[in-house]
């Protein structure tokens, strides 16, 4: 590698696109690291350019900073404890946005239960990556109405009708 693309953060000549779109991308989520005093488990970036490395960062029992109340939008992993499934619902549905949620248990009933009472478009179970061309891809409350992708992406591009007849 010849180190960082200035223009996108790729980290290769010849990429155009790094782990965050464009430079106010870059400032974006900058800011909201900036905001954390946590302790963040990989080591930060060291460059100036516009690329932000993947991290978690580990936010204890803090359920007021930004990352929390915050679509990120990139390379980077709140991790906040809680102390039944009940509050961890909770917090989770505490907010305005509901893209995408993980849930790992070993625990099918739960994560069924768990997976019902969240209120995301989409939600993971056991699994981190969740997107395809065949799943419906959407969110709930301020992170989007309606689904692209999927068997049911096709209904943005159809008006349907209702014809009744009193026979």
């Amino acid at each position: 590698s010849s180190g960082i693309n200035a223009e996108y953060g790729g980290l290769d000549d010849g990429i155009s696109v790094g782990p965050l779109v464009n430079s106010r991308a870059f400032e974006r989520v900058s800011t909201l690291l900036g905001t954390s005093n946590h302790e963040t488990i990989t080591k930060p970036d060291s460059h100036s350019s516009p690329f932000v490395s993947p991290r978690v960062v580990m936010c204890g029992s803090d359920h007021e900073t930004p990352l929390f109340h915050t679509e990120i939008f990139g390379p980077v992993a709140p991790v906040y404890s809680f102390s039944s499934e009940e509050e961890a619902v909770r917090l989770a549905n505490n907010t305005r946005y509901g893209l995408q949620a993980f849930i790992f248990t070993q625990d099918l009933a739960q994560s069924w239960r768990v997976s019902e009472e969240l209120e995301y478009g989409m939600v993971a179970v056991n699994e981190g990556a969740i997107s395809s061309a065949n799943n419906p891809f959407g969110g709930w409350k301020e992170s989007g109405i309606g689904r692209e992708a999927g068997h049911v992406g096709i209904h943005e591009f159809q008006e349907e009708k209702l014809v009744c007849f009193g026979l």
